[in-house]
């Protein structure tokens, strides 16, 4: 008797399951591992402040990789953009 080990990748935008065997069989294949960090937090009225440092990875399906990677791109061409006034 023989095991056979499936993986099953789910996104974790979407939630949609891709068994990591099929992953190039069809005419279009692609995933996206990505990994982020930062920080955010505030001031009280009082003066106190206080915040909390934001970490993460995730793993993208290929629709939501093309998701992600179009809004990335959208950013750096609005970012890269020569914005009004004096130079």
């Amino acid at each position: 008797m023989g095991t056979i080990t499936t993986t099953i990748n789910v996104c974790d935008r979407c939630g949609s399951q891709h068994n990591a065997a099929d992953y190039m069989k069809g005419n279009q294949w692609g995933q996206l591992n990505i990994a982020w960090q930062g920080d955010k937090g505030g001031r009280s009225w009082q003066g106190d402040a206080g915040g909390v440092n934001l970490k993460g990875k995730a793993w993208l399906c290929m629709q939501c990789a093309e998701d992600f990677e179009a809004f990335m791109h959208s950013k750096v061409e609005r970012a890269a953009a020569p914005q009004g006034g004096k130079e």
